[in-house]
């Protein structure tokens, strides 16, 4: 027994070829998506160390603490007179917070703590029975590391 295909239309065959069925559509549509899926996560990828850009994909890391320096208006001042505390920090990815911290006669207590620009306070300075109070800062990143400023000291007059 024979069997014979039925004939098709002239020009059929070739719309055929051009149109394949939708599963094989499919496939051939989701192979070409994911080639260039793949070709996007490695153009990411090569943003670390590559020269290109990175988008923090976690190959990136943090490896310097922040530094920071810490200037006074004075050197010598009246118990009660105000004088300006000037910081500055930097780090290699950035600063997240920077705080001032006051040491005197009764120990070292932080006055206050800041995320961003102006770096700059307008403190009193206190009647110290030793004759002198200190001033320094401490900048922290997102990682986790700090770094202290030098200490400003102000001598006090009586």
């Amino acid at each position: 027994m024979t069997t014979t295909t039925p004939a098709l239309p002239p020009g059929a065959r070739a719309a055929r070829a051009a149109c394949p069925a939708p599963a094989v559509a499919a496939r051939r549509g989701a192979g070409r998506f994911a080639v260039l899926g793949l070709a996007g996560a490695l153009a990411l990828l090569s943003g670390c160390g590559g020269g290109g850009v990175s988008i923090g994909i976690g190959c990136c890391y943090d490896d310097d603490p922040p530094s920071a320096t810490l200037d006074a208006s004075t050197t010598v001042a009246d118990s009660g007179q105000r004088i300006t505390l000037q910081a500055r920090a930097s780090d290699d990815y950035g600063v997240w917070r920077v705080s001032l911290y006051q040491v005197d006669y009764q120990g070292t207590v932080r006055l206050d703590r800041v995320y961003g620009p102006p770096l700059e306070w307008l403190v009193t300075v206190p009647d110290d029975p030793g004759g002198e109070v200190s001033w320094y800062v401490v900048a922290e990143d997102d990682a986790g590391q700090d770094g202290s400023s030098n200490v400003v000291t102000v001598d006090i007059l009586r």
